[in-house]
């Protein structure tokens, strides 16, 4: 239960105040669309030059029967992110690196190494979750290039992929609000909800992030301190102690 617990809170990646509950977008209220697809992702937001991230933030990780509230400093490429959480009072409590093959768990307090393979779910409700790679999930995280459907309401288009997937875009600004995989069997979460963009280094980068298990019980509410962009991250590892207990699953 300790391991549970401790990869609840180890998955985060930024966060809000304790009370802040997203509303999440249905299709309930839209209509067909007219808009061609290629009108609306062209005027999308670019992250093409997007490489590296890191930053500081504050996170809740919500799971029916636990809540936690952290502090976390993260680092991200395109294929890994490092992800340091500290406490209330200041005190580390482990490291996670995501792969695209693994997790590796540092959990300091315990004092043991865990590698999970990505999408094993055993140990917590909310597993999934730590898949995410932050560089993935600040940008566009599926992919727009086939549009089965386009729908609209007065503020938002709907794009509906091959896939079922459903991508909700503000008509102002062309920023994605929500990304609904609730239809996909093997997808590493539910839905991931946007707010608060602002404009860092050129890039429309959502301060407020939410992102909800697959079974839609649990989710890590992020809020985004400070963020950099393409700037020198090193190298995104864990070392790890001598004689300390590694696990694998």
């Amino acid at each position: 239960m300790k391991y549970f617990k401790f990869l609840a809170i180890i998955i985060a990646t930024a966060f809000l105040p304790a009370c802040y509950s997203p509303k999440i977008l249905t299709n309930s209220d839209f209509s067909n669309s007219s808009t061609p697809a290629d009108s609306i992702i062209a005027n999308m937001p670019n992250y093409q030059n997007f490489k590296t991230v890191k930053g500081r933030g504050k996170a809740i990780v919500s799971e029916p029967d636990n809540s936690s509230h952290i502090s976390i400093r993260f680092a991200a490429n395109r294929n890994k992110s490092l992800i340091t959480i500290q406490n209330s009072l200041g005190i580390k409590g482990g490291k996670i690196l995501s792969t695209p093959d693994s997790l590796v768990i540092y959990n300091r307090i315990d004092n043991f190494i865990r590698i999970v393979p990505v999408g094993e779910s055993r140990y917590s409700r909310i597993n999934d979750l730590a898949s995410v790679n932050l560089v993935d999930i600040l940008t566009v995280p599926v992919s727009l290039k086939k549009v089965d459907k386009i729908q609209e309401n007065k503020n938002l288009y709907l794009l509906t992929l091959p896939n079922n997937a459903k991508v909700f875009i503000n008509k102002d600004d062309f920023t994605i609000q929500q990304v609904d995989q609730s239809e996909i069997t093997q997808a590493l979460y539910s839905r991931v909800r946007y707010e608060g963009y602002k404009k860092i280094n050129g890039f429309s980068i959502p301060r407020r992030i939410t992102i909800f298990s697959t079974d839609g019980s649990s989710k890590v509410s992020l809020l985004i301190q400070s963020l950099q962009i393409n700037t020198a991250i090193g190298e995104l590892e864990i070392e790890i102690p001598e004689d300390i207990p590694v696990y694998r699953k």
